[in-house]
């Protein structure tokens, strides 16, 4: 790809000093801000506009010329994230960081997937720390920190449709070798290596399969089968969690859906076990799982809906409605994030009342409840903000839920900033959070002084920010303002909650600055 060679001979050849005479030009601008939020405007400093991929190319454009501040740019300060907020930290550094020639409000930033150990699979966002560029004349100020969904990454869709964990994409058979290749959306962990008994396929007789051996390479994953199996008789493939060391992600160990499947290439998918074909959300409690045949007997533990921070939570009921369709039912207050999957374990159902039970399946949530989270992490994004100057209140929508105690927000975490970035020296003096039960959005109310509000342009919400590990020096701290719903500071879920699955505590993944509609 020679987009990619040019841009490593200029990031490289501009790293050691030698003179360049061009450059090609980067994607224009889009609206910062995570989860489509407005940008920020500050009128005496660079406010960043855009991150934009292309191979292991980052560009940060901002909204002014641009050049390097008195200590020179540093490939620390431009980071990427996912949808976890652990993977904001040091493992993104950049290889080479240089202001494009061509395009100088630009910064451009090679990273290293080999060295650094970057997974761009699962790459979401990009953040710039505070000061990272200084502008020209009016505006030479170093910048404030920000962060944008990144454009051009796999994971510029943000959580829509994705759980946090590797998710199954398509299968590749390979008769010669008697092996099946699994290709997932992120790389895959080798520490430990998945259990290879959950790697298997369907033939049409329906007899499972599973691997006798497995090796781990990225987001693929090669299972081979024993000498008397014949892989050419697949016609579906599966991967379940059943045996223990599931397939997880390598970054962050999250854990992807308990059981997912595929057609096989070039098959008829149809087998004499029931396989799931969709999922639809039906309500803020209720999923249809649809199969290709009539089912019965449905068991509802063995129904999970799968939520976007990679949690699955069991149904508490389940019914056939329509010959091959069953309605599950959820405790709701278990929904901690948005619905983006649905998985049926073996032996689910059976088919129509005999002992043909169903298969491991699993299918991206349609009529997705997700599509209302339009952030670019598991964590709440801060998608907008509206102001009423002769009241005071600020009022800030973040795209799913926060903890209901605004006791655990820090008013400190809010600050307003005028037009030509001036802090304004009151905090709020009360903080409200308004949501409903289940997966939603949330709204913090926060009350300033009205002669602060009266003449401010920005609300900057304080977020995730971690050490990137040179010398403390760039320590971005471990503030946050806002958590997901359940989780406490620091802590994890039981796992007799959440169908033994803990996860992290969940929080915004950096600061971002959000303008008022005027």
């Amino acid at each position: 790809m020679p987009f990619i060679h040019e841009q490593r001979k200029l990031l490289r050849s501009l790293a050691v000093g030698a003179t360049v005479v061009g450059t090609l030009a980067v994607a224009s601008p889009a609206s910062a801000a995570l989860g489509g939020g407005p940008a920020a405007q500050f009128t005496d400093r660079p406010n960043l506009q855009s991150v934009t991929f292309d191979g292991d190319i980052g560009a940060f454009t901002f909204d002014v010329t641009v050049q390097a501040p008195p200590g020179g740019l540093d490939e620390n300060d431009f980071v990427v994230g996912g949808y976890r907020a652990s993977i904001v930290n040091s493992d993104s550094t950049a290889g080479a960081v240089v202001i494009d020639a061509l395009n100088p409000d630009t910064v451009l930033v090679e990273y290293d997937q080999d060295t650094d150990d970057v997974d761009f699979n699962a790459a979401t966002f990009g953040a710039v720390d505070s000061n990272a560029v200084r502008g020209i004349g009016t505006y030479n100020n170093g910048n404030f920190h920000d962060a944008t969904g990144l454009t051009g990454a796999d994971g510029e869709n943000g959580t829509r449709g994705r759980t946090a964990g590797p998710d199954l994409q398509s299968v590749a058979v390979n008769s010669g070798l008697n092996r099946i290749t699994y290709t997932f959306d992120q790389d895959v962990t080798e520490d430990p290596v998945p259990d290879r008994r959950n790697f298997g396929y369907v033939q049409a007789d329906g007899d499972l399969l599973v691997a006798t051996s497995i090796s781990v390479d990225g987001n693929e994953v090669d299972a081979t089968f024993a000498a008397v199996d014949d892989v050419d008789t697949a016609r579906q493939a599966f991967v379940t969690d059943f045996f223990g060391n599931d397939v997880d992600a390598a970054e962050t160990q999250a854990a992807g859906p308990p059981q997912a499947n595929v057609t096989v290439p070039g098959k008829n998918p149809l087998t004499d076990r029931p396989s799931l074909t969709s999922v639809e959300i039906e309500g803020s409690g209720t999923l249809l799982f649809t199969f290709d045949q009539p089912v019965g007997d449905p068991a509802p533990g063995a129904f999970s809906a799968v939520l976007s921070n990679g949690v699955a939570v069991s149904a508490g009921g389940a019914a056939v409605v329509g010959g091959n369709v069953v309605r599950a039912t959820f405790d709701t207050s278990q929904f901690s994030e948005h619905i983006v999957f649905g998985s049926v374990e073996r032996n689910a159902v059976d088919s129509a009342g005999n002992s043909n039970y169903s298969t491991p399946s699993g299918k991206p949530a349609g009529g997705n409840a997700g599509a209302k989270a339009s952030g670019y992490t598991t964590a709440p994004d801060a998608i907008s903000a509206t102001i009423n100057r002769a009241s005071g209140q600020v009022s800030v929508l973040f795209d799913s839920r926060i903890l209901v105690d605004p006791s655990s927000l820090d008013e400190d975490d809010f600050d307003l900033y005028s037009e030509d970035g001036v802090a304004l020296t009151t905090q709020p003096n009360g903080v409200f959070v308004t949501q409903t039960t289940g997966p939603s959005q949330a709204r913090v109310v926060l009350q300033f002084d009205p002669e602060d509000t009266a003449v401010a342009d920005f609300i900057q919400v304080e977020g995730q920010r971690v050490d990137h590990g040179v010398g403390g020096s760039l320590d971005w701290g471990n503030d946050f303002a806002v958590e997901g719903t359940i989780l406490g500071n620091g802590g994890t879920v039981p796992d007799s909650q959440y169908d033994n699955r803990n996860v992290e505590t969940i929080i915004v993944p950096t600061e971002t600055s959000t303008g008022f509609s005027k």
